[in-house]
């Protein structure tokens, strides 16, 4: 009896650096609902890891790029995605290594009657000139290290940083002047960290961390200031980073307690 040995490739992490988004995501939704372990009210922000697969068999386009989770399909790189990355992707498959890359899945919300939100996939993967590890770093790239707050955080000062501090290095900060009921100060320092998480997700196209904007929301509805947690929530709804849905529920709750007047004025 002969047994046939196949080979399995080598994952190689490739770099973060750009927010890519996939596509078709909507062809695997019940994939995608799996790997999150269902829908829940809230949705969804989970970090995964991304295999990227080039997918030879395409009948419909030759240079497809196949995204994968848990070993289960979610969607594909966009045309012009794929032609970028396709070539990275092929050298690495024939020296018997498969990309894969940070990523995260959002929304997959239900809250009954009918309100569900897509499950969608974003990655974070630098170009493809400099994603691989072996490769040199692209000019002027900051270089990021993961932070315990599950976010990205830079290695030189600069953007992200308030008072010589990364964004993601305030957490324990603040939550220790919440202990001490620092309510005022902490709220001044919780808009300079949102200005810093801001500034870092537009340079670095990364996903916005939504943590300091809900701090603010939690301190603006107990000082009794429901106008300003709903301008804090759609800020960072608007924000092209923004995890999509993440304060959905929470906006619609705020929008209700305001005046009719203001409602009607937006």
């Amino acid at each position: 009896m002969f047994r046939r040995w196949l080979r399995t490739k080598q994952i190689i992490e490739l770099r973060r650096g750009d927010l890519v988004h996939v596509v078709g995501e909507s062809y695997y939704q019940d994939e995608l609902e799996k790997i999150c372990g269902g829908r829940s009210r809230s949705g969804y922000s989970k970090p995964v890891t991304a295999v990227l697969v080039p997918e030879t068999d395409n009948e419909y386009d030759e240079k497809a790029v196949l995204v994968q989770i848990n070993g289960l399909s979610v969607g594909h790189l966009s045309r012009e995605d794929a032609r970028s990355y396709r070539p990275l992707l092929e050298r690495m498959d024939a020296q018997g290594q498969q990309g894969s890359c940070s990523a995260m899945v959002v929304g997959g919300w239900d809250r009954g009657s009918g309100d569900q939100g897509y499950f969608g996939v974003r990655l974070n993967i630098a170009r493809p000139e400099s994603a691989h590890p072996d490769s040199e770093p692209s000019p002027g790239r900051v270089e990021r290290r993961r932070s315990y707050t599950g976010v990205t955080s830079s290695s030189r000062l600069g953007v992200g940083f308030v008072d010589g501090r990364h964004y993601t290095d305030w957490v324990e900060p603040v939550k220790e002047m919440k202990r001490a009921k620092r309510y005022a100060e902490v709220l001044r320092l919780l808009y300079r960290l949102c200005e810093a998480a801001e500034a870092e997700a537009t340079e670095a196209h990364e996903t916005l961390a939504p943590w300091y904007f809900e701090q603010v929301a939690i301190e603006e509805r107990r000082a009794g200031r429901v106008t300003l947690e709903v301008a804090i929530l759609q800020r960072y709804a608007s924000s092209p980073f923004a995890i999509l849905g993440k304060f959905d529920d929470r906006l619609q709750k705020a929008l209700k307690k305001l005046p009719p007047n203001f409602q009607s004025a937006g």
